[in-house]
Parts: structure tokens; sequence; C-alpha cells
């Protein structure tokens, strides 16, 4: 009888096997590739889509999400020569369960005339599956 128990746990414990976690990592990897494409090919509205409505964005310029962004960024876009090229090194994309991704990474911009020689930044960036798909909810830059 004893011996019954164990086994009767072991059982029980070979059934509750987790299934992997389906998490956005990929989704969110593209949707920052296809940002950084958009920024490199002047495209701002499409840059700014990958946040949320309410996202907070910080250092805080007034405003939140998609306009908040806009209103930080458009100074690189109103001459297209002056303009850097953006790219992401050292990205890390770690999920926080199944509806949520944190980014951590650093932004780089280079030429046009702002920034002749590359200017480096690193960010951190929390992503949540929306009603209107993956986007960042929350942004610290520096």
């Amino acid at each position: 009888m004893y011996l019954c128990v164990p086994m009767l746990a072991l059982t029980a414990c070979a059934s509750m096997r987790h299934e992997p976690i389906v998490t956005g990592v990929p989704v969110v990897r593209a949707a920052l590739q296809n940002s950084v494409a958009a920024w490199n090919r002047g495209d701002l509205a499409a840059h700014v889509a990958i946040y949320a409505d309410s996202a907070v964005l910080l250092p805080a310029t007034g405003g939140r999400g998609p306009a908040q962004a806009r209103g930080t960024l458009e100074r690189f876009f109103l001459v297209a020569t002056d303009r850097p090229v953006l790219a992401l090194d050292s990205l890390e994309l770690i999920a926080l369960g199944n509806a949520q991704v944190l980014v951590r990474g650093q932004y780089v911009l280079q030429g046009g005339r702002v920034y002749g020689t590359p200017r480096r930044g690193w960010f951190t960036e929390v992503w949540a599956q929306t009603a209107q798909g993956w986007r960042i909810v929350h942004e610290h830059s520096s």
C-alpha cells in the first residue's frame, strides 16, 4: 500500500507537465526590425506605430504613445539629409510570460547632419500584447 502512494504521486506529477510558453519574442523582434527599417527609409509614422497609445516614454517630453514619440523624433525627419541612420545593438529580449516581453539594448545613430560620429544610448522597453497587437507600453532611453 505504501508503494502505491509514491507511484501515484509520480504519475500525477508526470501528467502535470506544462506546455511550453508561447511568447511574443519573435513578433517583437520582427516589429523592432520593421521599425528600424521605417526610420531608415524616412517613415516616421511607421516607426512610431509600435507604441501603444497609452505608452509612457522616459525621459518624458509630454504626451504619451506614438504622439509623444513623434514629437520627440520629428526633428530628425524635417530634412532627409539631417536624419542619421538607426541601428540596434546588444539586443536582449526576455519573455515575461505569454503577453509581455522585456527588451534591452542600445540604439546607434550615425550620419546625417545631426550625428557625424555614432551616438549610442541604452534603452529598455516593456512590450505587451494589446488589442492592436504587440506594442511598447513603457520605454526608457538615455
